[in-house]
């Protein structure tokens, strides 16, 4: 998986994802970039999906790591690009299918 990371003016990160949220090929990095994003002050995140081709059951537990982390230091996790069945699985978690929305939410 290839993670690659903005910063927006209003403090938000956005991490745009692609390739495999698995076990295998991203679900650990995906972690570390949140604890990095959280060590830097940064309490917002943006996880774009919408070029991640398979989640496993590591992948979804990494966004609900990151979720909870974030959620521990007052801060906010949403998703973009999400596809309608793993919106259903990741309800928990706010989720938006426009760049622009997603970051005037926060």
């Amino acid at each position: 998986m290839i993670i690659r990371r903005r910063n927006t003016s209003s403090g938000i990160c956005i991490l745009d994802l692609s390739g495999n949220l698995t076990i295998v090929d991203g679900a650990g990095p995906l972690r570390d970039t949140v604890q990095d994003v959280v060590d830097e002050g940064i309490s917002r995140v943006l996880l774009n999906l919408r070029e991640i081709s398979h989640i496993d059951s590591a992948g979804i537990g990494s966004i609900v790591a990151s979720y909870t982390l974030l959620s521990q230091k007052r801060g906010d996790l949403k998703l973009l690009g999400v596809d309608r069945k793993l919106s259903m699985i990741l309800s928990v978690v706010e989720s938006f299918d426009n760049e622009a929305e997603a970051l005037e939410s926060f």
